[in-house]
């Protein structure tokens, strides 16, 4: 079975676009030895180790090289697939190229969010445009819709009306490192210099991820032996703050296994990641309640109201450093992957079965 995906989060972004491509594309093929995985990208410049993609020969890079590599992607591709013989087109972040609907190549589309909607402020009007009109369209003309959480599939409900058959609900997992034990912790805690207690924060300059409310926060704190820790691009802050990037996969974990608490501070998300993978770490997570925030099962999630005081939510994280949690088994990568894997199988393999 040849399938195509796209892989342009993958071989050019960090953070959750990136981690769902790769976590997915390794679970398929790790568990699926017959598999032929096409990857479709204007470009290659991911600041992580990507070999892995580059020296399996199950793995075929497809690439464009010309000044329309936008054109290319969202309709030129479409000839691309056709001389590759792809059965199946998976597009990982929202979109599928048009056209594709006249050639007989099934498809599958992931949507994340639809958070330039209710978020404007963190996106460009003319983004937002095109990202109304991608999303209408892989709605619209994908044979298959796959939405992240219960979250994303209310919102994509609201944009078009379709066939409730036509959207699986497949919650995203954690990249395979986060399901084996820790051993590298003292060598990435010496590389990023990460301070003996800290709390742990994952986001950027978006307005939505809220990291400024974190900061009033930690400036509440009782207990002043904490340090802030950031992963992602963030502004001057008036207290110290570490901030790491370039992380690798294999570091990460132990970033958020060294940390007393994770704060994830945005107001909206499709899933929130940082969640499982705090949980997974077995690092206390605090989070808003509200949904998808709150639907993690686990005794190391705490959600807290929405309307909190930078002074209540220190109150809170003061509470959990004092007396913290029993850390949580959580499951292994011999288990996760392969069931992961086996429901996007069964879905290539029911989507193609449908008649045209």
């Amino acid at each position: 079975m040849k399938i195509g995906f796209d892989a342009k989060r993958l071989f050019n972004n960090q953070g959750g676009l990136a981690s769902y491509a790769r976590t997915l594309l390794l679970a398929l093929h790790d568990s699926n030895p017959d598999l032929s995985i096409y990857l479709y990208t204007p470009k290659i410049s991911s600041p992580y180790d990507l070999s892995v993609f580059m020296d399996e020969p199950r793995f075929f890079i497809r690439t464009y090289r010309g000044p329309f590599s936008w054109y290319w992607r969202s309709k030129g591709l479409v000839k691309q697939l056709l001389n590759d013989g792809i059965e199946l087109y998976h597009g990982l972040s929202g979109e599928i190229p048009s056209g594709i609907q006249k050639t007989g190549i099934k498809t599958v589309v992931t949507i994340h969010d639809t958070l330039w909607k209710s978020h404007k402020y963190d996106y460009r009007f003319p983004d937002r445009l095109i990202l109304n009109e991608k999303l209408k369209f892989a709605i619209d003309c994908a044979d298959h819709i796959v939405a992240i959480s219960e979250t994303t599939q209310s919102d994509i409900s609201k944009v078009s009306n379709y066939d409730p058959a036509k959207v699986s609900i497949i919650q995203q997992i954690a990249a395979p490192e986060f399901y084996n034990p820790i051993r590298n912790f003292a060598e990435v805690a010496q590389i990023y210099n990460l301070p003996d207690r800290y709390i742990l924060a994952v986001g950027n300059t978006k307005k939505r991820k809220n990291i400024p409310f974190l900061v009033e926060a930690v400036k509440h704190l009782q207990d002043t032996s904490v340090r802030l820790v950031i992963i992602g691009k963030i502004e001057e802050y008036d207290i110290p703050v570490t901030h790491i990037s370039g992380l690798d996969y294999n570091e990460l974990p132990s970033v958020y296994y060294g940390a007393q608490i994770c704060v994830y501070p945005s107001l909206n998300e499709g899933f929130g990641l940082p969640i499982l993978e705090s949980i997974l770490s077995g690092t206390p997570v605090f989070a808003i309640d509200k949904s998808p925030m709150n639907q993690f099962d686990s005794p190391l999630l705490q959600n807290y109201p929405a309307d909190i005081s930078p002074k209540g939510l220190a109150q809170l994280l003061d509470q959990i450093l004092e007396s913290p949690p029993e850390i949580a088994q959580g499951q292994t990568a011999e288990k996760t992957g392969p069931a992961y894997a086996a429901i996007y199988t069964k879905l290539y393999q029911t989507v193609l079965s449908i008649q045209s």
